[in-house]
């Protein structure tokens, strides 16, 4: 796992993209404004599979959760590079890598961990495995939100 971007700033080794960065989900993104009654309350979020960062940057341009640190880890090297995300200062972290090298005493300091459009793109075993490791390692007051496709959405991988 390769760490691209740490605490707002870029790693040594970090480098523009210069391939196509992928992946906008049709989830319902809005919804985690709705997981937690008090948005004001400092809040880790992690962003399995960011993409192109659509979460990161709807929480940050939400005046009532743009003080939430969001740290987000992708499998597609191009989104880590992603140089509007480090503008825009959208993740405080950011790596390159599958979410299954996250430890668990990583993932237990998250209060919320969103996997969202994500698990139909892992083969069954790896999908109930990762599920199973987020759901263990999740603190007492933390939140998974999952969301997959609800039609057939083809997509470029």
């Amino acid at each position: 796992m390769k760490q691209y971007v740490e605490n707002y700033q870029p790693t040594e080794g970090f480098a523009p993209a210069t391939g196509h960065v992928e992946g906008d989900s049709v989830s319902p993104k809005a919804m985690i404004f709705h997981i937690l009654k008090d948005l004001s309350a400092d809040v880790e979020v992690l962003d399995i599979g960011f993409g192109s960062g659509t979460l990161g940057a709807l929480i940050k341009a939400n005046p009532d959760t743009a003080h939430w640190s969001v740290d987000g880890i992708d499998g597609w090297e191009a989104n880590c590079q992603n140089s509007q995300l480090h503008e825009n200062a959208t993740y405080r972290n950011i790596w390159h890598g599958l979410a299954q090298e996250l430890s668990s005493e990583r993932l237990a300091q998250y209060r919320i961990i969103c996997l969202l459009d994500v698990v139909e793109h892992l083969t069954a075993d790896t999908a109930r495995w990762l599920v199973r490791t987020l759901l263990s390692s999740l603190g007492p007051d933390a939140y998974l939100f999952i969301s997959t496709p609800l039609w057939f959405y083809p997509q470029e991988t």
